[in-house]
Parts: C-alpha cells; sequence; structure tokens
C-alpha cells in the first residue's frame, strides 16, 4: 500500500542513523516495525541506497529493547543482502546467527534463505538436509502455505545432488501446491523442474520433448528466461539421443 511504503521512506530518511524516540517505549514497537519494512524495501527495490542504515537502526532498537524476533528478522535480511551480493560466506554467518537468535516461526526464514545460499555454492548435500529437518515443523506451525516453496528448493537440491526420482517427487508436490493456491507461474517452475528431472533420470521420448517445448513456450510467456532455456535445451538434448539431428538444431 502507498501508505505502507511513504511511511518506510520516512522513517528510514529521517531515522536511519538514529533512534528517536528512545524514552517512549510505547512506541518503539512500532519504530520497529517500520524500519523493518523499510529494511525489506531497500532489499527489493529503489530505496536500496538507505537500506544498511535503517538495518543498523532496527537492530540497534532490538538490541537495546530485547526484541530478539525483529533482531533475528533483520539478522536475516543482512544475511539476504550478503547473498546477493555474491558474499555467501557472511551470509551464511547471518543466517545461522538469526537462526539461533529466532523464536518460533521466525526461524522458517533464515532457514530457507540458508539453503539457497548453500545451493548457490554446490553444497547441495547440506541444503537438502537443512530442508528436510526443518519442513515439518514449517506445517506443523500453521505455514503450510509455505511448503509449495519449500518442495520447489528441495527439488532444486535434489536435482544437483544427482537424485532425479526425489527431485520429481518434490517437484510434482510443488506443482500440485501452487495450483492448489492458484499460482500458476510458480507452478511452471516446478513443471521445469518435473522435465529436468525426468530427463536425469534417463527419459528420452518425444513425449518428454514436447512437454519440454510446451513448458519452454509457458515460461518465456510468462518471464521465466532461464527455466524456459532449460526446458528447450531439454528438447535439444532428447532430440540428439533419438537422432532427429534437425529437430535438435531447431531447438538448440
Amino acid at each position: 500500500r502507498i501508505s505502507d511504503y511513504t511511511a518506510q521512506w520516512w522513517v528510514a530518511r529521517h531515522y536511519g542513523s538514529g533512534l528517536p524516540c528512545e524514552e517512549d517505549d510505547a512506541g518503539i514497537p512500532l519504530l520497529g516495525r517500520l524500519l523493518m519494512r523499510a529494511t525489506l524495501m531497500g532489499l527489493v527495490a529503489w530505496f536500496a541506497y538507505r537500506r544498511h542504515a535503517a538495518m543498523a537502526a532496527g537492530m540497534a532498537l532490538a538490541r537495546a529493547h530485547g526484541m530478539h524476533d525483529l533482531l533475528a528478522n533483520l539478522t536475516g535480511n543482512l544475511g539476504f543482502l550478503m547473498m546477493r551480493k555474491g558474499n555467501i560466506p557472511v551470509a551464511l554467518r547471518h543466517f545461522s546467527d538469526a537462526v539461533q537468535q529466532s523464536t518460533g516461526y521466525v526461524k522458517f526464514g533464515p532457514t530457507y534463505d540458508r539453503a539457497e545460499a548453500l545451493l548457490r555454492v554446490g553444497l547441495a548435500n547440506e541444503a537438502r538436509y537443512l530442508l528436510e529437518s526443518v519442513i515439518g515443523e514449517v506445517a506443523t506451525a500453521g505455514f503450510a502455505v509455505d511448503t509449495a516453496e519449500w518442495h520447489l528448493m528441495l527439488a532444486h537440491a535434489a536435482l544437483a545432488e544427482g537424485d532425479s526420482a526425489s527431485a520429481l517427487s518434490f517437484a510434482r508436490t510443488a506443482f500440485a501446491e501452487f495450483r492448489k493456491q492458484s499460482r500458476p507461474r510458480w507452478a511452471l517452475l516446478a513443471e521445469q523442474l518435473q522435465i529436468r528431472a525426468r530427463w536425469a533420470s534417463g527419459e528420452r521420448t518425444a513425449k518428454l520433448a514436447t512437454a519440454a517445448r510446451d513448458a519452454h513456450a509457458k515460461l518465456a510467456t510468462a518471464g521465466w528466461q532461464v527455466a524456459a532455456l532449460h526446458c528447450l535445451l531439454v528438447a535439444g538434448r532428447v532430440e540428439l539421443d533419438r537422432g532427429r539431428l534437425q529437430m535438435a538444431r531447431g531447438d538448440l
């Protein structure tokens, strides 16, 4: 909402380098929430130039007033920022700190982000173990709506690990959950992983090639360009293995 964005901008502009209302205990939680929003907006939008100030102010506020969950959230956001910058070791440290500082459901976010960071540096086995060890808690805690993303990440991890059967199972689960939630664009990502898992399992059928091309068209239209190219690559490889060089050239 516009009012939320205005509040985020205003707080970070005026309070990014200092802590107002330090004696006003009633205003502390509100200030903490606004700084948290300013931090999130800085991670994904034009507000980036103030994100460090908002993070620093928010973390100082959280430490000073024992706001452990806010501190955990901000620490996790700092880890996410480091991951986007490519500094994976520092990102992993922040994610670990965030999990240790958090209570209850707050730990799920940095746990998921830590798994993504592990995947980025090729540690698929560790990423998968981490996700599988926590995904049950996510559903039990009342956040079953989030398990679609977790199953999608598990499919990525299993595929990178060379376990195509599990990757296919995870991708199918993610696909069904996204469809149930009326999230067709995300379901396409799960469909792409199903196609890649089928290829990795040894399938070389015309049916797979056709499915890969269809998925490529849908993914490209939806804006998932990299995933779309993965599908086209599968189609071309299938045709190469089937000896259909002309079709393979068209795909590749």
